[in-house]
């Protein structure tokens, strides 16, 4: 949500400023038409286009409203002071395998799978000991003297050995045994198919990664040689050596090119979150610092979540 604001209000930039450049030649042109420099088909085109640059402003408008009330409902302010994150470069992975290993050592999901099977095992080990004696040494003694008139010492010791072992269990301990262990190979497989999934994930959000950053290359390329043909044929025009559809084709494709670079750029950059996601970095890497009522109990936490109201936010450290 974060950055499909900020992608919208670049758009809504880059409309307002093509919409500008389009008023501009748009009272050029008017001015040779009135002086008879220009031909009434002239103003007809660059009305169209002109038209055509107030629908793209109006619905960047759209857009960029549309972003500021889902960011309002999400965060409870509206943007203000926003800000384009950058992602940690040395926490991002430099190769597929690696992106694999954070993965499978850092990801919570798996953490809470790998706990949730520890968890199940040590319940199944103790209903295993049920199956087993419980055996006890029981030692005791006595030291009297001049007991029931008898005079000297009267002493004794006695050491016991208790065996007990349930055998009329009814099958119970068996019972819970086998239950147990049913739960210890569910936690099991739940976890591998956790793990398929984040391979899938970690390899996936790499590949986007990977493409993406070579293909922004070639759009800022794009952009480039957009904006060099853009200036050159409005050099051109302006001695009669271009024609005005020529112009307005080159401004479109220069406000498309660099629509598409915003585009590409914001895609690669949420590529780079997922892919600390996916690695299960992705705070770590923007140093976030978690509420400490996230370490409460569930109790304290909600009573202290409600309790914070509009001031519930992350801290950034420097």
């Amino acid at each position: 949500m974060y950055t499909q604001y900020l992608r919208a209000e670049q758009v809504h930039k880059l409309s307002r400023q093509n919409l500008a450049n389009h008023e501009r030649i748009f009272r050029q042109i008017k001015k040779k038409t009135n002086s008879g420099l220009a031909s009434t088909s002239d103003l007809s085109q660059i009305s169209g286009r002109l038209a055509r640059a107030k629908a793209n402003l109006v619905s960047a408008n759209n857009n960029l409203q549309d972003a500021t009330v889902q960011f309002k409902r999400l965060i409870n302010s509206r943007p203000d002071n926003m800000f384009k994150p950058k992602p940690d470069s040395q926490s991002l992975p430099g190769t597929l395998q690696n992106a694999l290993r954070k993965a499978a050592e850092n990801h919570p999901s798996l953490k809470g799978a790998g706990e949730e099977i520890e968890a199940i095992t040590a319940q199944r080990n103790q209903t295993e000991s049920q199956f087993y004696p419980n055996v006890s040494l029981e030692v005791t003694s006595n030291w009297n003297e001049n007991l029931d008139g008898v005079r000297g010492e009267n002493n004794d010791l006695q050491a016991m050995v208790k065996f007990d072992y349930n055998l009329f269990s009814g099958g119970s301990d068996i019972a819970r045994f086998r239950q147990s262990s049913h739960q210890v190979n569910q936690a099991k497989e739940s976890r591998e198919q956790i793990y398929r999934q984040i391979v899938e994930g970690t390899s996936l959000a790499w590949n986007a990664h990977e493409n993406l950053q070579e293909q922004s290359e070639y759009v800022r390329q794009h952009v480039v040689a957009a904006k060099a043909s853009q200036q050159a044929y409005e050099k051109q025009f302006s001695i009669g050596r271009r024609t005005l559809i020529e112009l307005l084709d080159s401004e479109n494709e220069l406000f498309e090119a660099r629509i598409d670079y915003i585009n590409i750029e914001f895609d690669t950059l949420n590529s780079a979150f997922r892919l600390l996601h996916s690695t299960g970095q992705l705070l770590s890497s923007m140093n976030v610092a978690l509420p400490s009522v996230w370490s409460k109990s569930e109790g304290e936490f909600w009573e202290k979540f409600m309790d914070l109201g509009e001031g519930a936010n992350f801290t950034f450290l420097e």
